[in-house]
């Protein structure tokens, strides 16, 4: 990364990036020079860490067998991801390189990640509103949560005991959310959530209007533009590494994991927003890459 930089500073170059700050005024704002902002953005942007690298490094470049070995490996199972493939090349003494460096060989030799394809249905009259039945995210295991990021880092994580509605919703945010925006974002945030019944209940609706909490509009059946889908597939990824024989032992995973989620990560979701958001545009509304 750049030289005479804390690793503070780089986070906090990149939030007010995230933020639409332009170049000179997070200098100003953080008494820097605009190319040491521009190379710290360029350099994230390209793939590496906010975080000081090791003095005793590993080599820039893996070799061209390395090389060989990451493409065989993308090939021969298209779902491994990089995270995958770093895991592996490390597992087997091939080579201990990140994640970053395994995405930019495999962008280098023309392979490029997707998600498997697995979206809700779109139908023609998606924007009409009475059209509008969103697609409920709380099945799918055996213990129910709900969790929050921001580009401060990674929030609460609370446990949907029994089935979901808009009083535990609304009780859920009272409890969960507004301590952390209280501390994490005391002045200015908005809150995205998609518009699953529960969450578009007059309940929840009337509570946060009565306090005050700006609400990004969200269409329905829209899990491409949604971010936290993507935190959510890589938790669960995560927890398949684990051996787990209780919804005890399951919950105590989960939170582990959620608590490892590094900032980097969550703010790489947070900066793909305008991305998303240009595609599903330009795809007039049907769905995405992402």
């Amino acid at each position: 990364m750049v030289r005479n930089t804390s690793v503070e500073i780089r986070k906090r170059v990149i939030r007010l990036s995230a933020a639409e700050k332009r170049s000179r005024e997070i200098a100003s704002i953080l008494s820097i020079g605009k190319s040491t902002v521009n190379d710290i953005i360029k350099k994230y942007r390209a793939g590496y860490s906010v975080q000081d690298r090791p003095r005793s490094g590993r080599p820039r470049k893996p070799t061209e067998r390395i090389n060989r070995i990451i493409k065989r490996k993308s090939i021969a199972d298209p779902k491994k991801t990089a995270v995958d493939i770093a895991t592996e090349l490390e597992a087997e003494n091939v080579a201990n390189i990140s994640r970053y460096t395994v995405s930019r060989r495999l962008h280098d030799i023309g392979l490029f990640g997707r998600v498997s394809t697995k979206k809700p249905l779109i139908i023609g009259t998606r924007h009409d509103v009475k059209y509008q039945t969103p697609t409920v995210k709380y099945g799918g295991g055996n213990i129910m949560v709900w969790g929050a990021f921001s580009a401060e880092g990674i929030g609460p994580l609370a446990r949907i005991e029994g089935s979901m509605n808009g009083v535990m919703y609304r009780d859920i945010l009272k409890t969960h959310l507004i301590p952390y925006a209280a501390e994490k974002m005391p002045q200015h945030w908005i809150f995205q959530h998609d518009n699953d019944p529960k969450h578009s209940s007059k309940i929840v609706k009337g509570w946060l209007s009565a306090n005050k909490i700006k609400v990004l509009d969200w269409p329905s059946q829209s899990p491409d533009l949604n971010p936290i889908e993507h935190l959510w597939s890589e938790i669960k990824r995560q927890i398949g590494k684990h051996k787990k024989s209780n919804k005890t032992q399951l919950l105590q995973i989960l939170q582990e994991e959620w608590n490892k989620i590094p900032h980097d990560y969550i703010m790489r979701l947070i900066e793909s927003m305008p991305r998303r958001c240009s595609a599903v545009i330009a795809a007039k509304g049907m769905a995405t890459k992402y």
